[in-house]
């Protein structure tokens, strides 16, 4: 739980909001689960930090925010306020809901959903919330055939989605069998493959997402 609290005030006396991960009366919120909460935002900052290339001094510029407080919102120690958690969002391009948010733990497979019964119907395949080069391919492949390829730069990510035939796909190690409507999201910084896994020819969409060396939010 996420709890405002005035912490300061402003230069009209007005108390500034500030989200506090544990104060004295929280007293139904255990100590690991406060941790927990503090831990996560460490983990989203510096990950979406690490994606766009920058360094802590960096984005403690763009931000505002002071070196010594990144670091300590980085590590998990610290007790940042609202202000602070939306100016590292907006320095970093993302909504201030991806930085208290428990990172997704769900399968990198997305299967096809139940029959449409509306005229339109949407299912969300990913999402990625960094400034990235993205590139978009068709691929087809004839019935048994299939290619490997080598890795891709770091932090490259592919999502590929089926329209046609089953697709052996994904790391070479761990590759997922996707019929039609399914689709995956990994890794291509390793070595991964395409292979046709049914009788008939294949036809999917591979979108391909990269950040680039010293990429900046937009």
């Amino acid at each position: 739980m996420i709890k405002r609290v005035p912490n300061s005030l402003d230069a009209w006396g007005n108390p500034h909001l500030g989200i506090n991960i544990m104060t004295v009366s929280d007293s139904r919120m255990t100590p690991m689960a406060l941790t927990t909460l503090a831990q996560i935002v460490g983990v989203n900052v510096r990950t979406a930090r690490a994606q766009r290339g920058l360094t802590v001094a960096e984005l403690a510029t763009r931000s505002g925010v002071s070196k010594g407080t990144l670091v300590g919102v980085e590590s998990g120690r610290s007790n940042p306020t609202i202000e602070t958690l939306n100016a590292l969002a907006d320095a970093l391009a993302v909504p201030l809901t991806d930085l208290i948010s428990a990172p997704a733990t769900s399968s990198p497979v997305v299967r096809r959903g139940a029959p449409v019964r509306r005229p339109v119907d949407q299912q969300r395949a990913a999402r990625m919330s960094h400034s990235l080069l993205t590139e978009v391919w068709h691929l087809r492949l004839a019935a048994g055939q299939g290619v490997e390829r080598e890795a891709h730069a770091a932090s490259t990510t592919e999502v590929v989605l089926v329209h046609a035939g089953t697709l052996r796909c994904g790391p070479i190690d761990d590759p997922a069998v996707l019929n039609v409507g399914d689709s995956i999201t990994f890794d291509a910084s390793c070595r991964h493959c395409y292979q046709s896994a049914g009788d008939g020819d294949v036809d999917a969409t591979v979108v391909m997402l990269t950040t680039p060396q010293g990429a900046r939010p937009l």
